[in-house]
């Protein structure tokens, strides 16, 4: 719920042209959360709260900030269960910001973790597309 928030804050200030004040937001939280980080903190709630601020600087043009979360979520993502709750919808943001920046073989990985996770929770579905 505090996530929504914050990306809705986030949202918000960016529609109302003040990019200045959601780069401040973006920051503070980043820095809170690389606070957690240093302590050993690298759980699934540490890697909700950079995909929420990664897709925020995602939002302001902020790339290279974008870039630099993503190879930190790399490196934590790569050490959580499958069976984290919402990690299947943060792999795909992450494969989706990947995408954004050309980064196209770690999408696919990304994207084909998330695919397997849903499919153990929900099962495999088999898709009819029609013309």
């Amino acid at each position: 719920m505090k996530l929504e928030q914050l990306f809705s804050e986030i949202k918000s200030l960016i529609k109302m042209g003040n990019k200045d004040d959601a780069l401040d937001l973006l920051e503070a939280n980043y820095e809170a959360v690389k606070e957690q980080m240093n302590a050993g903190d690298k759980t699934i709630q540490v890697t909700a709260v950079l995909d929420v601020i990664a897709l925020g600087y995602a939002a302001v043009g902020g790339f290279k900030m974008v870039k630099s979360i993503l190879n930190t979520l790399n490196e934590i993502v790569r050490d959580l269960g499958d069976d984290e709750p919402l990690l299947d919808s943060i792999l795909t943001h992450m494969g989706s910001m990947h995408s954004t920046l050309g980064r196209f073989e770690k999408s696919m990985l990304l994207y084909t973790r998330a695919l397997e996770i849903l499919e153990r929770n929900h099962g495999k579905t088999k898709f009819i597309l029609f013309y």
